[in-house]
């Protein structure tokens, strides 16, 4: 009763388990259907170029798209060299103005560039990444699971039945029955995008000695997987588990999105080029309107900074505020304050309400210097917070929560101070600009009159305020997020002021 059909199925996958048994003997048991011992020691052989491999794969994987603009540097060098050439913002003056559109301009100049490439040298570059991609897939394959269904059954050696293995077997036949060539540029590829950093350290000859050493290691064991690949056939095992004539093996995953993701990675490497022109720019420009009004080479930092230095060191958003800040307190500002309490002193105003304003914004800078100073005296080695933080430097319990908690104690009160002398500055130019165009145009009714002779000196020293004033603000704001440059020194002068 059994269909004449069936009956040559089982015909055939006999004959194919005795020719497969017959060429490849001691790795499978077609008549007890399980995976014998010496396929075991294979897989534990196959297992260590995965390992070798996947220390050079391991931050690959993370950022494909990133690896592939490092892989085009091998097969597509022309993108590289027009990039650097024609899009980097590094090759842009820091005085460029209408940055938004250079932005938009140089996108545009990109995107170009990467569709214009060469259709054979795409061609070559995905064949790259397809094969990097057979590389990532072998390395992730089950090795210990496999291992793992190889058991000790009534005391034989280990062994692993058919019905275990079937996915497994699947696994691996799906990337070894689909092998693809590693072309020796590959190699060299893995070895300076793992080493990459060390590489731009290292002397050339070191480095060639090192990427001609990995090739070969790497060749040897690519040679190890061929030899598995040869000696095991996972083709017709998984035919003979799955009791199928028409199993095949599944192909690798495609990487049909490769090149979005290439596409995609030069995008992000130039908001990164970007992002670090616009904050080199930023601190140029700042550092020549540092010289050009204040006649300073470099950011004036706090004289302590506690929170720089050891594992616990953090970038602090404030830390050129407010060293610039403490400096303004202890050069300029006293004596643009003796100007307006002399104005106050020795000037009338018929408005009595001008008087009364100006004198709320003396009062409010005049406690910002003395808020500031209270800050500056804490952060010292012998105050409240410098000696906290000299506890947490050296406490062997986790000290995370509460540097972050002291950390955002000071940018609280940084942020305050920055915040309340801004607004009366801003206030007190309003007014400056008031009084200097009542002095200069002579009307009648003015906010303050003063003697005639003290005009012309007055609406001078007035306008000489507005200018450092307005300076100053504009250079808080600019330093505010302005990482510390390793030219910047502390206020040397604080302590003699």
């Amino acid at each position: 009763n059994i269909p004449v059909t069936h009956l040559y199925k089982i015909h055939l996958m006999e004959r194919i388990a005795r020719q497969t048994e017959h060429k490849y003997p001691h790795l499978f048991n077609y008549a007890d259907r399980e995976l014998l011992f010496p396929l075991c020691e294979k897989i534990v052989t196959l297992k260590k170029p995965a390992d070798y491999f996947y220390l050079f794969l391991v931050n690959t994987d993370k950022e494909l798209g990133d690896f592939y603009i490092f892989l085009g540097t091998f097969f597509v060098p022309l993108v590289s060299d027009r990039f650097k050439n024609e899009v980097d913002p590094a090759n842009f003056p820091f005085e460029t103005e209408n940055i938004q559109e250079l932005r938009v301009t140089q996108l545009h100049k990109l995107n170009k560039i990467l569709q214009s490439i060469d259709p054979g040298q795409r061609k070559y570059l995905y064949e790259a990444v397809t094969n990097i991609s057979w590389l990532m897939q072998f390395c992730a394959l089950p090795f210990t699971g496999f291992l793992a269904q190889f058991k000790n059954r009534k005391g034989t050696p280990l062994t692993c039945t058919f019905g275990a293995a079937a996915n497994y077997v699947d696994k691996f036949a799906q990337i070894l029955c689909n092998g693809r060539p590693l072309q020796p540029e590959l190699f060299e590829a893995l070895y300076l995008y793992k080493n990459h950093r060390d590489f731009q350290e290292t002397k050339e000859s070191e480095t060639d000695r090192g990427v001609t050493d990995f090739i070969l290691k790497a060749t040897d064991q690519i040679k190890t997987i061929k030899n598995f690949m040869t000696d095991v056939p996972l083709e017709a095992m998984g035919m003979l588990i799955h009791d199928s004539l028409d199993w095949t093996p599944a192909p690798p995953e495609n990487t049909e999105q490769w090149f979005s993701l290439f596409e995609d990675a030069w995008h992000r490497l130039f908001d990164r080029k970007w992002n670090v022109w616009l904050a080199d720019r930023k601190r140029e420009l700042t550092r020549k309107q540092l010289k050009a009004s204040f006649a300073l080479s470099s950011v004036p930092l706090l004289p302590y900074r506690p929170w720089v230095g050891g594992s616990g060191s953090v970038n602090f958003r404030y830390d050129c505020a407010l060293g610039f800040l403490l400096y303004f307190f202890k050069t300029s500002f006293p004596g643009y304050m003796r100007v307006v309490e002399q104005m106050l002193m020795e000037g009338e105003f018929p408005h009595r309400e001008f008087r009364s304003q100006v004198t709320d914004i003396v009062h409010a800078l005049v406690n910002q210097e003395r808020r500031m100073d209270a800050l500056v005296k804490t952060l010292a080695p012998m105050g409240d917070l410098g000696i906290t933080f000299a506890e947490m430097r050296v406490s062997v319990a986790p000290v995370s929560k509460k540097f972050a908690a002291t950390m955002q104690g000071i940018e609280t009160e940084a942020a305050g101070i920055l915040k309340i002398f801004l607004n009366n500055t801003q206030a007190l130019l309003e007014m400056a600009g008031k009084i200097s165009k009542n002095l200069e145009e002579g009307e009648s009714a003015k906010e303050i009159m003063i003697s005639t002779q003290s005009d012309k000196q007055l609406l001078q020293r007035l306008q000489e305020i507005a200018q450092g004033l307005s300076s100053a603000n504009r250079l808080l704001e600019q330093l505010t997020d302005l990482d510390v440059d390793p030219n910047d020194k502390p206020f040397d002068d604080y302590e003699n002021t």
